[in-house]
């Protein structure tokens, strides 16, 4: 739901925005779960923040699989692509910061 009313939030302003979907290191799960952010239209380029970790930048923990306008989606939509590939991946966390 952040990144839901943070992308209306955005527009309203008039800064164009989209969502990311994708995979976000978690200590507490001491892996990879699934998590969505935004990305917003700034200075001719998408700057990926994330509203959930109150993070103007994302870091290297956030795997973005797929994005959305969210033009007629459910937002939990978006999330289908990522779960056809989550069990496939073999993902290890070699250094935490």
């Amino acid at each position: 739901e952040h990144s839901v009313l943070t992308a209306a939030m955005c527009r309203a302003a008039g800064v164009p925005s989209r969502v990311a979907v994708g995979l976000v290191y978690a200590e507490n799960l001491n892996g990879f779960g699934y998590h969505m952010w935004n990305e917003v239209f700034v200075n001719g380029r998408w700057v990926p923040i994330d509203s959930t970790f109150k993070q103007t930048e994302v870091d290297a923990t956030h795997l973005k699989l797929n994005d959305s306008r969210l033009d007629g989606l459910s937002p939990y939509g978006t999330f289908l692509d990522v779960v056809n590939v989550f069990n496939k991946l073999k993902l290890e966390a070699v250094d935490v910061r």
